[in-house]
């Protein structure tokens, strides 16, 4: 794949960045009603009638919707059920990513396919009293040759059960100032809507669900389905959440004893520091890294 310039930032009115905050938070109460809506078997599995399991590694499991039976199309999706060894912080301070560096750590920990990255606008930025809310505009390109433009949001929340629950949701958007490059580079700009969400399960196991819903253009069933298969492929690295946060963790901590003033917009220097690396991994220090 040859070079490929980054969109420009995105410049927006605060009507529209009003609009656009609106919509994060519409995403997030649909994805997590969505969610409690879900029908699992008593083992925790999906719906064998609605779900087809395509990948299974560790405690993760990747399905895809079955088609109906009525034979029309419908939209391809993805479901990932399972658990991931941690805590919801730890999961959750691996998944916000604010900068484009922090997306580019992420992918190489999670190796989701993304080759490069931009953070284009930014609408929500996290704070000492909200450390994992972010909402912002982002632009990935990925090494098949297709690219995306999303709203993406993340935070905490909590369930019907009064249960916290982390979400990270990425929402393909358009926009005119940020044309497709299929005529100029080849690149085809793709759609999709991928939740996420994360609940404490136990004190070292958190719950993940994962929900994406897929536009690849083209009504061939043998296209779209080999494009899921590649997915599903890349969703089998889910399980390497919390070491994307051991990552990130690390990588305050060199650029700290290094003493470098350019730091990750999230990882900015706090008031307060860890006195050591073991309080660094183990303490409740997000708000002071983010």
């Amino acid at each position: 794949m040859k070079w490929v310039s980054p969109p420009p930032a995105l410049v927006l009115s605060e009507p529209d960045d009003a609009l656009l905050r609106e919509l994060a938070e519409t995403l997030a109460v649909h994805n997590i009603q969505q969610y409690s809506a879900l029908f699992k078997t008593k083992d925790g599995l999906a719906d064998s009638h609605q779900w087809k399991e395509l990948r299974h590694k560790d405690n993760i499991r990747i399905y895809r919707r079955r088609n109906r039976h009525n034979g029309l199309p419908t939209t391809p999706s993805l479901l990932l059920l399972g658990t991931v060894p941690g805590t919801l912080d730890d999961v959750m301070y691996g998944a916000v990513t604010t900068t484009d560096e922090a997306i580019r750590i992420k992918s190489r920990c999670i190796q989701d396919g993304v080759v490069d990255c931009k953070v284009l606008h930014e609408l929500v930025q996290p704070s000492l009293d909200n450390p994992f809310h972010h909402v912002s505009v982002k632009w990935r390109l990925y090494n098949n040759q297709r690219d995306y433009v999303s709203l993406d949001t993340s935070g905490i929340a909590h369930t019907v059960k009064h249960e916290r629950i982390g979400y990270n949701i990425s929402h393909s958007v358009a926009f005119a100032q940020i044309p497709g490059m299929e005529d100029t580079h080849g690149i085809e700009r793709g759609n999709m809507s991928v939740c996420s969400l994360y609940l404490q399960k136990t004190p070292t196991t958190v719950e993940c669900y994962v929900r994406g819903f897929f536009d690849f253009n083209t009504q061939n069933e043998m296209v779209n389905n080999m494009s899921l298969q590649a997915i599903a492929t890349q969703w089998t690295c889910f399980t390497r959440k919390r070491e994307c946060a051991l990552m990130k963790k690390l990588v305050w901590r060199m650029r700290k004893n290094s003493g470098c003033t350019t730091v990750f917009k999230e990882l900015w220097l706090p008031r307060h520091q860890p006195q050591d690396l073991q309080e660094l991994f183990t303490g409740r220090v997000y708000a002071m890294l983010l």
